[in-house]
């Protein structure tokens, strides 16, 4: 059987809902990834300029997950640092990864510079053929469509169960599907 495990980094909120929905969905753990220092500034820093600060212990043993599915959001089109710094110290023991990103990138501008396929590329450097599925849940998704150019919106809005709607329920039982 199976065993999955989700972890999650999340500055806002936004990517602790969507763990907790996908714990939630698949009836397991849902564990939080600390930074050592977990200041805007420095994980700001350290995800532009690739140089991670490393993170807290986590409480459990990740040998004992077949599955792990990570949560995060995309700063500058990047993995965030406590993010790929977990993923460097554990790399031996992960078997395989499924990654689900609320982010501020939008479907029609995943391939710029700062969208999600950038992070799903980093992400497949960093864990190869471990790298199973990655999904990204635009905040755009849940943003009233008169809004959707309101950079302070963009900025602004969270996903939560005020926010969460049907087009991000469909993506979340398709990303299910994967695992």
């Amino acid at each position: 059987m199976e065993k999955n495990l989700v972890l999650y980094y999340s500055k806002t909120g936004s990517n602790r809902f969507l763990a907790e929905k996908i714990g939630e969905k698949l009836g397991c753990g849902v564990v939080e990834v600390k930074p050592r220092f977990n200041s805007f500034l420095y994980i700001a820093l350290s995800t532009a300029f690739n140089r991670g600060f490393g993170v807290k212990g986590l409480d459990i043993d990740l040998n004992d997950y077949s599955r792990l599915i990570i949560c995060s959001p995309i700063w500058f089109g990047k993995v965030l640092s406590p993010i790929s710094d977990l993923i460097s110290k554990h790399k031996a023991v992960i078997s395989r990864v499924y990654f689900a990103s609320c982010c501020g990138s939008s479907d029609d501008k995943k391939d710029e510079k700062f969208g999600y396929s950038s992070t799903h590329n980093q992400l497949k450097e960093l864990l190869g053929e471990k790298l199973i599925n990655f999904e990204a849940f635009p905040i755009g998704l849940v943003i009233p469509q008169d809004k959707l150019n309101d950079d302070k919106a963009m900025m602004n809005t969270r996903l939560s169960e005020d926010t969460i709607n049907s087009s991000v329920e469909k993506r979340l039982d398709n990303f299910i599907k994967t695992l």
